[in-house]
C-alpha cells in the first residue's frame, strides 16, 4: 500500500469527508446542499493557558462544533 493511501485511509477527517460523499449520493443531494450541509451552524474556539510540569506555560486552542440541526415542527 502507497504512503499516500495509507495515510488517507487512517486519517478521520477524509473518512469522514468519503462517508458524507458517499451517503449524499444514495440520497441524491443536490451540490447546493451538500455545500450547506458541510458547514458547521455554529463553532466555538476557545484557547487556554496551561502550566506544564516543566513550569512553562503552553496555551492549546480546543475547538466544538455544532452541526445543522433538522427543525422538527410540532
Amino acid at each position: 500500500m502507497h504512503d499516500e493511501v495509507r495515510s488517507a485511509a487512517l486519517n478521520p477527517y477524509l473518512m469522514a469527508v468519503e462517508q458524507f460523499e458517499a451517503a449524499a449520493d444514495k440520497l441524491n443531494l443536490s451540490e447546493d446542499m451538500r455545500e450547506i450541509l458541510r458547514q458547521p451552524k455554529r463553532e466555538l474556539t476557545v484557547n487556554f493557558p496551561v502550566r506544564l510540569d516543566s513550569g512553562r506555560i503552553k496555551t492549546f486552542t480546543g475547538q466544538r462544533w455544532y452541526p445543522l440541526q433538522p427543525r422538527c415542527h410540532a
